[in-house]
């Protein structure tokens, strides 16, 4: 069977990846890059579901299943409700998380630093909500700016710094100066901008932890994150080297097995997974009634048609039925991960949901032991 995915968020990019361990053949087709650049890089359970789709354990197997995805491509993760401290002084939850990104279930004394010139670092002000919020001594210091830094500075300028001999003599050397001062078992937060490659930056991170001799972790900043980025990219290169293709374009139409993009460019696919509710306002909306929008100036430019097709169940989670076209993600009925928190078990449970209408079980016997290994074995 063939497989279209429609967006490359993370509701599409995980689609994809199940499709691809169960050995599914399936391209991925989307006009913009995905929402990856917004997120830090964990993923949430929230304190509420729309409709509970599965009970606990198989809730957790299909997260260690996730967990595992990541570990393929080179992102170890932590599973398990954690907080994680925001770049303003703020607790927020989280279930899956890098292990670049500082995140704790027992709070505990902490070194934070921000740095002179980068927008969204740590402030001192910030010092005494996340102090009252853990309960724990937080001792903060930041850094001058280095000497080659330009006003015009950003996060991904600033990783480019960070991996160069330079960048990381700068933040070894400043951080020397205080490091004998403060307890070496206080676990030492710097901003997230330590690499743009997820690979490079948890060696530095572990290296710098080395010659300090304590735990070296980022904080999240304001989007653009690097966190997200480096995800994002590693999960392409994953995607492609299994043989998925990425193609770049706006769909107007699926009628008859067929996937149409506006430029006339066409060909058949079996099944559709619909991943395009993201939230940079800069796809497309395919609404209820199976008409596509432009999600910024809501003009209507296609339809997506099946003559089985009953629009009400494509978006309803948890209606159990084998048809061609499902929903995933933000475009699935009823979410709302910026009020209830819970992104990405919106994301693990669409996604679920969505294959599992098209005929495809996750977590039956004979889906569940999808192959997984490291690109290049």
């Amino acid at each position: 069977m063939k497989w279209t995915v429609i967006g490359q968020g993370p509701s599409g990019l995980l689609a994809a990846s199940f499709l691809t361990l169960h050995h599914e053949r399936c391209q991925v087709v989307a006009a913009h890059e995905g929402t990856m650049s917004l997120w830090s890089g964990c993923f949430d359970k929230g304190d509420s579901e729309p409709i509970c789709v599965l009970d606990e354990n198989r809730q957790t197997m299909l997260w260690e299943l996730w967990r595992q995805l990541f570990w393929t491509m080179g992102i170890p993760m932590r599973l398990g409700d954690a907080y994680t401290p925001t770049c303003v002084g703020d607790l927020k939850t989280t279930y899956l998380c890098p292990s670049w990104q500082y995140s704790f279930n027992d709070p505990e004394s902490l070194w934070i630093v921000g740095f002179d010139g980068l927008p969204d670092s740590f402030l001192d002000v910030h010092v005494p909500k996340l102090q009252r919020l853990t309960g724990k001594d937080v001792i903060w210091d930041h850094l001058s700016k280095p000497r080659i830094w330009r006003e015009d500075w950003g996060t991904v300028r600033w990783a480019s710094f960070m991996e160069t001999l330079e960048g990381k003599t700068w933040l070894r050397e400043s951080l020397q100066l205080k490091n004998a001062q403060i307890p070496s078992f206080w676990p030492l937060l710097v901003p997230q901008v330590m690499g743009r490659n997820s690979m490079t930056t948890i060696q530095w991170l572990t290296e710098l932890g080395n010659q300090l001799g304590r735990q070296v972790f980022e904080y999240p900043l304001v989007s653009p994150s690097l966190g997200g980025m480096r995800i994002y990219e590693a999960w392409q290169i994953w995607l492609k080297s299994h043989g998925v293709s990425f193609i770049r374009g706006t769909v107007t139409a699926y009628k008859n097995g067929i996937v149409q993009l506006e430029d006339g460019r066409k060909w058949n696919s079996d099944h559709v997974i619909m991943a395009t509710g993201g939230i940079l306002g800069g796809g497309i909306n395919i609404l209820n009634t199976g008409r596509i929008e432009d999600s910024v100036t809501h003009e209507i430019f296609g339809n997506i048609m099946d003559q089985e097709l009953r629009w009400e169940e494509i978006f309803r989670l948890g209606f159990l039925r084998q048809g061609t076209v499902s929903a995933c993600g933000r475009q699935r009925a009823f979410w709302n991960p910026d009020k209830d928190r819970n992104g990405g078990i919106m994301i693990l449970n669409t996604v679920y949901q969505a294959l599992k209408e098209q005929g495809l079980d996750l977590l039956i016997p004979e889906w569940k032991g999808g192959e997984i290994r490291h690109v290049g074995r």
